[in-house]
């Protein structure tokens, strides 16, 4: 039996109200679903809490999930959701979200040299990113979704995941350029 079909038998099973269902899908994204979140938010306490959150969230709305199909998608939607109420929270984030302009971002910057880049550096830099932008960018690059399945992860038509990829990467090049100075 495969990955997909196990976690769709699960979800039926855990949508029934079977306890050891719903212990097996949480078992089977809590990895995935943690690095996401440790990518998003600030501090581990904070990712570890919006686990918890999640998973209450699921709990809760299990029965609601129509396509058991869907459930991974659907899980890291609640993921984005949550993570991103926790930053608005702090609200750290609220003067860049209403500063921000895609129409602002000049698109015939010289490439840089990605190569030279360090991995840690990236990780680093996303805080200078706001919730959305963060989300997309954490989601493809890190957790290797297509933009279809980040759009469908975010609830975002694939235009708007290109513009917020572009944008991310955009601030990205300008913070490693000023720090090449």
């Amino acid at each position: 039996m495969s990955e997909s079909t196990r976690e769709r038998f699960w979800v039926l099973r855990a949508q029934v109200g079977d306890r050891d269902a719903m212990d097996a899908l949480f078992r089977a994204v809590q990895n995935p679903l943690l690095n996401y979140l440790r990518h998003m938010l600030p501090q581990q306490a904070t990712a570890d809490d919006a686990l918890q959150e999640v998973f209450l969230v699921v709990c809760r709305k299990i029965k609601t999930l129509r396509d058991p199909e869907l459930f991974r998608p659907w899980v890291f939607r609640i993921a984005s959701r949550q993570a991103i109420r926790m930053l608005r929270r702090d609200r750290k984030w609220r003067n860049e979200a209403r500063s921000l302009s895609f129409l602002d971002v000049a698109m015939d910057e010289p490439d840089h040299d990605f190569a030279e880049v360090n991995i840690d550096d990236i990780k680093k830099s996303l805080d200078e990113l706001s919730p959305t932008i963060r989300a997309v960018f954490v989601l493809h690059y890190f957790e290797s979704m297509s933009l279809s399945e980040v759009g469908t992860v975010l609830s975002l038509p694939v235009g708007t995941v290109k513009s917020r990829l572009s944008y991310g990467l955009s601030l990205l090049r300008k913070r490693w350029n000023r720090d090449q100075l």
